[in-house]
């Protein structure tokens, strides 16, 4: 009797899931349909300009607000001189590459974009908030000049600020393996940094999910001759080991910019660079945090 009873409950729940499912489908409102348009931006560096960004989005809203990556950008244009030239190298959707066209309002930014879209729509930001001192490149900073196999989302199905070149591998984390799995793949043009025939650079930005060692390994001239201020996104303690060798060999420091996390964004000055150092110093006071490097004949590893 028992058996009897067991097998028609489950009968019936086999029977009425989908019901069960369509009613809450007919109940749930329906997330708001995601919209590409121009968004102007209220207060901060970037106050005043227009960018092409996502609606609605808490990334958006963030960035109208001026809180997005406020650490970073706070830093970032402290140690920016108004006559600098920048490398935005993964621009996404250009918020950084505003905010530096913005700083360095009578010199140049130079934004690396490899993903087609992106770099479009990093253009159309910059024309329509009348920045013609910031040009986008759409191609990707490697290790060695060639093409390479990128993966990204294309079609928003993911997290569009992942894309990486196959070559590189991408971030390692349990979020990342996921958004891995929608992926589309094509080709892209890579460059090197010491390739690169431009005016050297006194800021240099890197958010290249998990490419941060193949780009410094491709710009030993350039960090050796121009010593430029860098503010490197580093995607695991393997990556952020390994460009402290090769930076900490050079004669940078390194200086956090947020409290630690998966991804850790850093500062990097060259040791030569007492005005940068000052600058930062008095930015930070006592919370001053070296991660590597001598500062004032005290060697940090962190």
């Amino acid at each position: 009797m028992t058996k009897r009873l067991d097998r028609i409950r489950n009968s019936i729940r086999e029977v009425a899931r989908p019901i069960v499912g369509f009613a809450r489908r007919l109940v749930t409102p329906a997330p708001p349909e995601v919209r590409i348009e121009p968004v102007k931006i209220a207060v901060g560096p970037a106050a005043g300009c227009q960018m092409l960004l996502p609606v609605p989005s808490d990334l958006t809203t963030s960035i109208i607000a001026n809180n997005y990556e406020r650490g970073c950008i706070d830093i970032a244009t402290n140690v920016i001189p108004p006559d600098s030239v920048c490398f935005d190298i993964g621009g996404h959707y250009g918020f950084y590459s505003i905010v530096f066209a913005k700083t360095a309002s009578s010199g140049r930014v130079i934004t690396f974009e490899p993903i087609p879209s992106l770099a479009d729509r990093i253009r159309k930001s910059a024309a329509i908030s009348s920045l013609p001192n910031l040009t986008v490149r759409p191609v990707a900073m490697a290790g060695e000049v060639g093409r390479m196999r990128m993966r990204c989302d294309l079609h928003g199905n993911g997290d569009d600020s992942m894309g990486y070149l196959e070559s590189y591998g991408g971030v390692k984390t349990e979020r990342s393996e996921l958004q891995y799995r929608t992926f589309d793949e094509f080709e892209v043009e890579c460059v090197t940094l010491d390739s690169l025939d431009l005016p050297h650079p006194k800021f240099i930005k890197i958010d290249a999910e998990g490419a941060e060692v193949a780009i410094i390994e491709g710009g030993r001239q350039l960090m050796s001759t121009a010593k430029p201020r860098l503010l490197i996104e580093l995607h695991g303690v393997d990556l952020a080991l390994r460009c402290a060798t090769i930076l900490g060999s050079l004669g940078f420091i390194a200086i956090a910019t947020n409290a630690r996390s998966l991804t850790m964004p850093v500062l990097w000055l060259h040791r030569d660079d007492h005005e940068a150092m000052e600058i930062v110093r008095d930015h930070y006071k006592a919370e001053l945090n070296v991660l590597y490097g001598d500062w004032d004949g005290n060697a940090r590893i962190d």
